[in-house]
């Protein structure tokens, strides 16, 4: 194995993390632009209901498809 790659296995769930934030954070700022309360954000991989999520974004309200789309938008 190379350093390089030792490096990368090291970095990753600093990656996954800011990645994770990113995404989710889309999909939170879309909603409060929308007027939309975001009641939970959660970046740390969890497991509620029993299902694995690396994160998730809980509002209250009827969103568009921009707050779906957002990650990809924005």
């Amino acid at each position: 194995m190379r350093r390089k790659d030792l490096l990368w296995i090291l970095a990753y769930p600093v990656y996954q993390i800011i990645g994770t934030i990113r995404h989710e954070g889309s999909h939170a700022l879309a909603a409060m632009a929308e007027g939309i309360e975001v009641e939970k954000f959660v970046f740390w991989p969890s497991l509620p209901g029993g299902k694995f999520y690396f994160g998730y974004v809980n509002w209250e309200g009827s969103t568009t498809w921009f707050v779906t789309a957002a990650p990809v938008l924005l």
